[in-house]
């Protein structure tokens, strides 16, 4: 497990902390917690796309947390389609609830040292996803609150870095549900809006909130929320062209 987290790691540090490209065929993944069945789906489609782009959020609650890690670790080391974005639960060990520790107690008896390893993998992780054909961006949570950090290229990973922070965390207000806690926001409708036209961008594809799978418009732009879990009941992943969300 620990190499399988150090040559995940090594793909991450390679990588920007938004990652531009201009792919046509594209399968979004939302949060996974712990979903084997869902990582068994994608592995079956990513033929079938020319990217695979998942949203985080990988560990806990879900029963087979590990096997879910070492899956996406593999993918991500074995091809170059595969994008995994940091999630808060991936990148911050002081989430709740989290019970990703217990899952590792019950395999390894270096859970500590593994559990630690895979926060700081995903700390080198990529924040965001930019496609240039389709004019979208994909990330975790949302974009960060204050006008001044809406150009990308301030963008860095999650490290020490309090932008990254807003992004793995905040939500848009349609999909508001309540505050997670300090330094965390709500972005208005409005600011989203601005924030995608500044950057000429049709939508934004994020998950977060696991128990959502809808399309919603936002005047001509489009919030698009991605639950993958079973954990949440409904889920689904979303293809594009098209906006598509497929129930899996």
């Amino acid at each position: 497990m620990l190499r399988l987290i150090k040559k995940m790691k090594e793909k991450f540090d390679a990588e920007p902390a938004v990652i531009y490209d201009d792919a046509n065929k594209l399968l979004f993944v939302g949060d996974v917690h712990g979903d084997l069945d869902t990582i068994e789906y994608v592995k079956k489609a990513v033929e079938n796309y020319d990217r695979v782009i998942f949203l985080g959020d990988f560990v806990d609650r879900g029963e087979k947390q590990v096997e879910v890690v070492e899956e996406i670790a593999r993918l991500k080391i074995e091809s170059e389609k595969i994008v995994l974005l940091a999630g808060n639960h991936d990148a911050y060990i002081d989430v709740w609830p989290r019970d990703f520790p217990q899952k590792l107690k019950e395999n390894f008896n270096n859970w500590s040292k593994i559990e630690h390893a895979y926060v700081l993998a995903f700390q080198s992780a990529p924040i965001a996803y930019l496609n240039k054909r389709h004019k979208l961006l994909a990330v975790h949570g949302c974009i960060p609150i204050e006008e001044k950090y809406w150009d990308l290229n301030l963008w860095k990973k999650v490290k020490d870095n309090r932008i990254a922070y807003q992004i793995l965390w905040n939500d848009p207000e349609i999909t508001f549900a309540g505050w997670r806690g300090p330094e965390t926001w709500m972005v208005p409708n409005e600011k989203l809006v601005n924030f995608l036209e500044q950057n000429d961008l049709k939508a934004l594809i994020r998950s977060h909130q696991p128990r959502i799978n809808e399309v919603f418009n936002l005047d001509d732009k489009k919030l698009v929320n991605i639950g993958s879990s079973y954990v949440y009941g409904i889920k689904a992943v979303l293809e594009m062209p098209g906006f598509k969300l497929k129930f899996i």
